[in-house]
């Protein structure tokens, strides 16, 4: 069984009925984005900017996820603007540019919408199994998350 971790009183994530609900108080103030990581969603909240949607978890995190990307390729020698650059340069995109945070790892990442919008979600491709059209988008990020990403 997975472990979710959701913090009290969050209307974000309903947990499940069939799923164990771990209630956690504690806040990381940064993440290192690595295999596991699946997602990384905003959220406005006052403790948190970021739920980390991991294999088996979810986390909290103070840091957006904005900051979050441009960590980790500057932990990983290089600058997001100069990541960005080199696939537009090497593929042609322009818009919603995936990112290779780590090549070597293969963790590469691309947003849900431009960088500079609030409602940009990160979605790490490795774990993507299906991608469906969805008609129309609501508000809840996991909602649009399951229907239109079957994660592996």
């Amino acid at each position: 069984m997975s472990k979710t971790l959701f913090p009290p009183n969050s209307p974000t994530f309903p947990s499940s009925s069939t799923e164990p609900t771990l209630i956690v108080n504690k806040v990381l103030l940064s993440y290192q984005i690595n295999q596991d990581t699946m997602a990384l969603l905003p959220v406005a909240h006052a403790d948190y900017s970021t739920i980390v949607i991991e294999r088996n978890q979810q986390l909290f995190v103070k840091k957006t996820p904005w900051q979050l990307i441009q960590l980790s390729c500057l932990e990983n020698c290089s600058t997001y603007e100069g990541r960005r650059a080199a696939v537009m340069y090497h593929m042609g995109i322009k818009r919603k540019v995936p990112i290779p945070i780590n090549p070597s790892k293969n963790l590469f990442t691309f947003p849900t919408h431009s960088p500079t919008e609030f409602e940009c979600n990160w979605i790490f491709y490795s774990h993507i199994q299906d991608i469906r059209h969805h008609p129309s988008f609501i508000n809840n990020h996991l909602s649009i998350l399951k229907t239109l990403y079957s994660f592996g």
